[in-house]
């Protein structure tokens, strides 16, 4: 018999970090997800604690960083390096 794997729940400082350099940036999420280059609809599920923001790939991440003007870390609470997945950018 097969189990399902459980999901961790999402610890919501990660959706609060993102929340706090948006509003600190005066971004509204629209303008954030434009300047990042992503849809809207990711950050609105990122801050709501719908999805993983480390689940998004770190390419990403350090897009959402720049556009905030803020350190990939901030946001990505696990460094990448040794992640199987997870590819820096060059």
């Amino acid at each position: 018999m097969s189990r399902t794997p459980r999901r961790t729940p999402l610890d919501p400082r990660d959706t609060e970090r993102l929340w706090r350099a948006r509003i600190a940036a005066g971004l509204s999420q629209q303008e954030l997800s434009v300047r990042a280059g992503v849809h809207y609809s990711l950050i609105s599920l990122l801050e709501a604690g719908k999805r993983d923001i480390r689940g998004v790939g770190y390419e990403r991440v350090v897009r959402i960083a720049r556009a905030l003007g803020v350190e990939p870390d901030i946001l990505w609470p696990v460094s990448p390096v040794g992640m199987k997945n997870a590819r820096r950018p060059r």
